[in-house]
């Protein structure tokens, strides 16, 4: 039997351990890592309006998570914000889409949910995050209250991107 032989079955099975391997490495360890665009068609806004697009960039930098976000306003206005916070259920400075200078408490629920309380004078929002099993959605709830005292009642649904790994193995 000549093991070296480019086509024998030992040389596919080790070509897919190694590309197996390197998936698992590249994948981020935080599955809320990565770009995320929002489905309108599949999110919900209640008082509203809905924006016309929103895509967040989620990174981390040690126990910071930075989130870059780049929304499109009902209006047509562009408007980016980036912010860092820790998942350690201390206040951290938020900018909003409005501009409005807010604070960010967040704390890790599981490995699948994170969950945010957001305030800024009388408003105060919940906004609890859910990855999906397989790690291309996430579904955003905000409940609480706005400025003017409306209750805030929102789904976002955000799809993924950015994938490192594949999700079918390739075929030899």
């Amino acid at each position: 039997m000549n093991l070296h032989y480019p086509h024998h079955p030992t040389h596919k099975n080790n070509l897919m351990l190694v590309l197996i391997t390197a998936a698992v490495m590249l994948s981020p360890a935080d599955g809320f890592m990565g770009t995320w665009k929002q489905n309108l068609a599949k999110s919900t806004y209640s008082p509203g309006p809905a924006p016309k697009s929103a895509t967040y960039i989620h990174t981390q930098d040690g126990d910071w998570v930075i989130q870059k976000c780049e929304f499109i306003n009902a209006e047509g206005k562009l408007i980016s914000t980036t912010t860092r916070f820790k998942r350690d259920g201390k206040e951290y400075p938020y900018t909003s889409f409005s501009g409005a200078q807010k604070t960010i408490t967040s704390k890790r629920i599981n490995a699948r949910t994170n969950e945010a309380i957001v305030k800024y004078g009388t408003e105060k929002e919940t906004v609890r995050d859910v990855l999906s099993a397989d790690s291309k959605t996430i579904t955003r709830t905000i409940t609480g209250t706005d400025t003017k005292g409306q209750q805030i009642s929102e789904s976002q649904v955000y799809e993924k991107q950015d994938w490192l790994a594949p999700t079918i193995p390739p075929k030899f």
